[in-house]
């Protein structure tokens, strides 16, 4: 009889002084949603949620593309992405939490960076002649795209383009008399 409570306090003492086995955190992108569209030059809030069930977070290290860009010490983990200089087409962000016993999860997303083409309307031809015009048009709408030059080009071949003739105009509306 003492010996088997003598062997249930031994057991009772060892599974006191038993450390658990750290176990790794959880993190989730909370913000953006996987596929969802951004028109260049946006702000997008990176947004994640990081638990850990036996510790505490510590760190939560936010990724574009594979690239370190941010990294968040306490609640709420998030980071703001300035688009304008991002390339329009997919980007995977990463988020990872870093627990107190320094293990990691990670969670990814893949994004769209997208850009519209503005809207032109063009006005009618005036006044031509056999060696000039009168034309022009307007951008109605930007749509999320920067507009860098507004004018007219020309050519004798059909789709003229910026590097043949052009004439850059800076209003909104424009209108301008071209020669050949």
């Amino acid at each position: 009889m003492k010996s088997k409570i003598l062997i249930l306090l031994l057991l009772a003492f060892i599974c006191i002084t038993c450390e658990k086995e750290n176990q790794p955190p959880t993190v989730e992108i909370t913000s953006p949603t996987e596929g969802t569209e951004f028109v260049k030059g946006e702000k997008i809030i990176l947004s994640a949620d990081a638990k850990d069930g036996d510790g505490q977070i510590v760190e939560v290290r936010f990724y574009i593309d594979g690239k370190g860009v941010s990294s968040a010490t306490g609640f709420p983990y998030t980071y703001e992405w300035a688009t304008e200089n991002a390339s329009a087409e997919s980007h995977t962000i990463k988020a990872i939490g870093v627990d107190d016993g320094n293990l990691e999860a990670e969670a990814q997303v893949v994004v769209y960076i997208i850009i519209y083409s503005p809207v032109l309307n063009t006005f009618q031809v005036k006044e031509v002649t056999q060696t000039s015009a009168i034309c022009g048009g307007e951008v109605t709408e930007s749509r999320g795209s920067s507009v860098k030059e507004r004018g007219i080009c020309w050519s004798e071949n059909t789709n003229p383009k910026t590097s043949d003739s052009k004439k850059s105009l800076l209003e909104r509306d424009f209108m301008a008399k071209i020669s050949v």
